[in-house]
């Protein structure tokens, strides 16, 4: 049998550990960003989109707050600049996976929901949902759901969203399943998913689903 040094039992240890941890159990950090610097007061805007200014989602900051109340066009511009990797959606929320999600959806055109309850029940749940065979391309924006299983059900433990680019998706608290925005294969990193969407995966199984799109597809 082949040893392996002490350090690099040490690091799969801790990586195995921390795999299968939801992602909503750490929050990410903001990072310093260009887009939407400039100091303007959007209160009337987001007055007319929401209602009330505090109706919007409080994981996002404020310029995540200001996203949302840009135009149509702005948003999307916005939504695509963050699924190419261009902007990370660290500069706008240091919410929780599912959070991070929504934030990108809903300027996709999602309807905005302020209520935690809400945004965890429509990004973090494999209900209305279908498997993933391993091999076909996800849609742009489509939600990707990773669940492990329990003594009776699937528990999710992390949420990404897709690039439209293949296999590819974008997460935060994820470890190899998607963390700091940093583009993942789920191709490459789960290689030999069923047409079931399970896959056995650092010793346990889990499952891979796909959130039914709530979004027109042709808006895209």
């Amino acid at each position: 049998m082949k040893k392996y040094p002490t350090t690099t039992i040490t690091f799969l240890s801790i990586m195995t550990g921390a795999l299968f941890t939801s992602c909503s159990m750490g929050e990410v950090d903001e990072i310093s960003s260009s887009h939407l610097t400039k100091e303007t007061d959007h209160s009337a805007e987001w007055s007319s989109n929401k209602g009330k200014n505090n109706d919007l989602p409080n994981f996002l900051n404020d310029r995540g707050r200001r996203a949302l109340s840009l135009s149509k066009s702005e948003r999307k511009k916005l939504a695509f600049e963050l699924l190419s990797g261009r902007e990370s959606v660290q500069n706008y929320t240091a919410g929780v996976c599912y959070q991070a999600v929504a934030f990108v959806r809903f300027l996709l055109g999602d309807p905005i929901l302020s209520s935690g309850t809400e945004v965890e029940h429509n990004y973090y749940n494999i209900n209305e949902s279908r498997e993933w065979n391993g091999r076909s391309y996800f849609a742009t924006g489509d939600v990707i759901v990773f669940s492990r299983r329990g003594r009776e059900e699937w528990i999710p433990f992390h949420t990404a969203i897709a690039t439209g680019n293949g296999c590819e998706i974008r997460g935060v608290n994820g470890h190899l399943l998607g963390t700091g925005w940093i583009p993942v294969n789920l191709r490459s990193v789960l290689a030999g998913t069923n047409s079931s969407g399970e896959v056995n995966y650092d010793g346990r199984v889990i499952s891979v689903r796909i959130l039914n799109p709530r979004i027109v597809r042709s808006d895209l």
